[in-house]
């Protein structure tokens, strides 16, 4: 064979060779690139730890031509919602900053006469309260500093007032998730809108500025302002295919859409409901799912930051889901931690402590009942602990002591039950012990049996049938019910009871009519115990009974 034939032969073969590379290409994948959340760090060098701002908010009287703005500031605070109404009670309102007890010539808002933004209430529970909490729309032409929206929380459910700012400090120096901008802020408002204008300003107390996630937020963090952004306010990642369609479903309906996710970004949810699709698919192995639709580090971080700070109300809302464009990625947004780091009562069901408090979240579910993966949040948690030190807990304890103890002891503040200067000072000292606390809850909650929902019994002819769902053990320990049944909330007697079932289903004779409770503990083999998921409210005495459901004979 000449030299000629034999270079156009091997030329020949690595053409060949080439193409079979290629298109054997998928033999070789490796799973998809993860890119990390990184925060833009520098939007916070403006965020004060100990100053406080001075807002002022003069209300005008309202005009009737204006339907949508027609209520005065006394019924705003009311909290009277009309629930055929299109929209929450707004007002509109003059927003100024002041300083030393004036607004001067180079304050926000300075000389302003008519209106400039509109307010309303804001939260779910806190505008149950006393003390009201307040969201503020400017016009986005004249931002407030960098802000468009100015959420003004009273927290009234954390004795301190201070732990949401405290933990979205912390949180800035956590990696894979990003925090969000607070400032404390001292509230006076002007009332007119009774057509009273001889009325002075009034000191409305201490406030925490907590900056709005939405579009705006993902442009000033540097992240994709064009993406898909959720306010998760009835969601646990099932798949909820009634409500969750897509915008040219037949039978799509925005309003029973955002009673579970509040759109806050691209108004088309196939990429959404993909993901729940594979979330619930339990065909497919979770860690192919978390490495297809989620990041991993940013979502075990957030994880682990609820579990580690307590923050116990997030089994289905108060965080935000972000995915960017031309990406399957979602990432977890933290929102809302006034109730984390000792605020929340003790006094609440035995699942509510530890992991066992996100046990109804269809994906952490999944993730958990993987060895390796409770591995991962093992040490993830140790990494947080490691970051939110004790020492860092006193220095923000001992830098927010003085603005704490400042207004929780004046008007309006200092209302029942407010703490005396001795129980502020005996909540900041176990508020520097709540990291090693909660991890060491954290590690009893694991030894713990899962929580289980109970279900309405069903009649079938003189019997009555119970069933639950089934408990769920990491140590894979034998599971026992505590079934028992009375006439009672408070189980003061005991009707029937079996303590040693090994199924998650009960047959027995019906009951006389009237009206019973029931309830289950779920036990495992060395006794460890949970109560289930559900909590009745006894009116009568103005009591919540943990792991209790009720039902009727007639």
């Amino acid at each position: 064979m000449t030299g000629k034939k034999r270079t156009i032969l091997l030329l020949i073969s690595l053409v060949l060779l080439l193409v079979l590379c290629v298109s054997c290409s998928w033999l070789f994948e490796t799973e998809k690139t993860e890119t990390a959340i990184t925060d833009n760090k520098e939007f916070y060098n403006e965020d004060s730890l100990s100053g406080i701002k001075e807002m002022y908010i003069t209300v005008p009287e309202p005009k009737e031509s204006d339907s949508r703005y027609n209520f005065t500031l006394e019924q705003l605070n009311s909290n009277i919602v009309d629930p055929f109404a299109k929209h929450d009670p707004e007002i509109k309102v003059i927003f100024q900053e002041g300083f030393n007890g004036s607004i001067q010539k180079d304050n926000y808002g300075y000389g302003l006469s008519d209106y400039n933004a509109t307010m309303k209430l804001r939260g779910q529970s806190a505008r149950l309260a006393d003390l009201e909490s307040y969201k503020i729309r400017l016009n986005s032409k004249a931002p407030w500093g960098k802000y468009v929206t100015v959420n003004l929380n009273k927290h009234p459910y954390d004795d301190l007032r201070i732990r949401n700012k405290l933990a979205f400090e912390l949180i800035k120096d956590i990696s894979d998730i990003t925090s969000v901008s607070t400032q404390f802020v001292h509230l006076y408002i002007k009332d007119f809108s009774e057509g009273d204008y001889s009325t002075p300003y009034v000191d409305y107390g201490l406030f925490t500025h907590v900056e709005n996630i939405d579009t705006r937020y993902l442009e000033n963090h540097g992240l994709d302002k064009n993406g898909h952004l959720y306010k998760c306010e009835n969601f646990e990642f099932k798949r909820y295919e009634d409500v969750l369609r897509n915008v040219n479903d037949d039978e799509y309906d925005e309003n029973d859409f955002e009673d579970i996710l509040e759109i806050k970004g691209v108004n088309d949810h196939r990429k959404l409901i993909e993901m729940l699709d594979a979330v619930n698919n339990e065909y497919n192995h979770i860690n192919d799912v978390i490495a297809t639709y989620f990041n991993r580090d940013n979502f075990i971080t957030w994880l682990a930051l609820n579990v580690i700070t307590d923050n116990v109300d997030t089994q289905s809302r108060n965080y935000y889901l972000y995915s960017p464009t031309d990406s399957t990625t979602w990432y977890f947004i933290p929102w809302d931690y006034d109730k984390s780091l000792g605020a929340y009562s003790d006094t609440r069901p035995i699942w509510q402590k530890g992991i066992s408090n996100l046990w109804g979240n269809t994906l952490v579910r999944r993730f958990l009942r993987n060895t390796d993966n409770r591995a991962e949040l093992d040490a993830k948690m140790v990494e947080l602990g490691n970051k939110i030190s004790q020492d860092k807990l006193e220095y923000y304890s001992e830098l927010f002591k003085p603005i704490a103890t400042r207004f929780l002891t004046t008007e309006p503040d200092n209302i029942p039950p407010a703490l005396d200067i001795d129980a502020i000072n005996e909540e900041f000292e176990l508020l520097k012990g709540s990291i090693q606390k909660n991890l060491e809850a954290y590690y009893t909650s694991l030894e713990r049996p899962m929580p289980v929902f109970l279900y309405p019994p069903h009649l079938n002819g003189n019997f009555m049938e119970f069933d639950w769902s089934q408990s769920y053990d990491f140590q894979d320990d034998p599971i026992y019910y505590h079934f028992q049944v009375s006439g009672s909330p408070l189980f003061t007697d005991i009707l029937y009871e079996d303590d040693m079932l090994l199924n998650n289903e009960l047959i027995i004779r019906k009951f006389p009519p009237g009206h019973y409770y029931y309830r289950i503990y779920s036990r495992d083999s060395h006794g460890n115990t949970t109560d289930a998921f559900d909590i009745y409210y006894d009116d009568k005495t103005e009591t919540y009974c943990f792991g209790v459901n009720d039902f009727y004979v007639n």
